[in-house]
This record gives structure tokens, sequence and C-alpha cells, in this order.
């Protein structure tokens, strides 16, 4: 029995793959209010300090971030979210990825969220997640799931629970096995 080599052998990355972010931040995008596109514009100016052709870097990002939402908990996770901003992985979001990922994330519908976390994740920009990138996926989502129970621990006072994240290799294993049953 082989081991597929990615999600879409199975048909579950072909209708992400369909939809680019173009298509979603344009759609989107018409959800800004011209109030809301200009303050976002300005509070990015601010961040660049001057230097907009270059883009925010993730320390930038994350101040921005910061200034512009008063919910610590999405706050805490879109500043972790500088790589689904930073679309063409130069180490910097321009005004524009930051204007279509504020739009996608705030304004998009829940399959153009998905559709723009799958590319986050299509690292080779193949089309399809592979047995690599959907253990990334895990390893991301739960980090994300501790972030938010330490964060929830600090609101309420409270202790954080003890960590029970899998290692990498327990992660791989399981995934592995997944995969060879949907085989």
């Amino acid at each position: 029995m082989t081991i597929p080599t990615s999600i879409s052998d199975h048909g579950l990355g072909r209708a992400a793959s369909a939809v680019t972010a173009a298509n979603m931040a344009k759609k989107s995008m018409g959800k800004l209010t011209l109030m809301e596109l200009k303050e976002l514009r300005s509070a990015y100016e601010v961040a660049c300090r001057g230097k907009q052709e270059q883009g925010l870097t993730r320390r930038e990002f994350g101040d921005l971030v910061q200034s512009i939402t008063d919910d610590p908990a999405k706050s805490r996770f879109i500043s972790h979210a500088f790589d689904l901003f930073d679309v063409d992985g130069d180490g910097h979001v321009s005004l524009k990825e930051f204007l279509c990922g504020i739009s996608i994330l705030c304004h998009g519908t829940d399959s153009d969220r998905l559709g723009y976390m799958f590319l986050m994740f299509d690292d080779d920009e193949s089309g399809d997640i592979d047995r690599d990138e959907f253990v990334n996926i895990i390893m991301v989502i739960q980090n994300y799931n501790e972030m938010m129970e330490e964060l929830a621990a600090e609101m309420e006072g409270t202790e954080a629970p003890e960590s029970n994240l899998m290692s990498r290799d327990e992660v791989e294993e399981i995934v592995d096995s997944a995969m060879q049953k949907i085989d």
C-alpha cells in the first residue's frame, strides 16, 4: 500500500487550489469601506516609518496589528500570521498584501479564509498539500491551540495547563498512518 503524496490525491486540495489570493482579495476588498481603507493605509504608513516601498518587517507587522485591534486573542493570532500576509515571501508585508490579508480575514467568506490559509501552507505552490506541508499544518494548529489556552489562562488569572504538544516525529507518524488508511 502506497502513501499518497498529497491531499489532493483524495480530492481535498482541488477546491482550495482553484481559488487564488487575488480573487479572494478582489471579492473581500469591496467589503472594506473607504474610511476603513484610509485608516488601514494611514496605520500602515505610520508603522513603516517612512519606508513604505520596503514594507513591514515581522516586528513592525506585529506592532501594527496590536495597534488596530483591541481583542488580545485576535491581535496575538494575527501577529503570528505574518507569513500568511507575506504572500510573495520576501520577508516584508507590502501595503497591498496587508490590505488584502486584512480584508480576507475580516470580511471574507469562510471559503475565502480557508483558501487563503491553504495558500499559506502550499509552500511549493503546487496547488496540493503534500505530506510535509500537512505535517506543518498540524504543528501550527497545535501551537495555536496551546497559545490560545495560555492566553485564556492569562486573561482569567489562572495557570496555563501543562503543555501536551506532540513532537514533529509523532505528528509525522500520525499523518503517515492517516494517509495509509485513506489510500
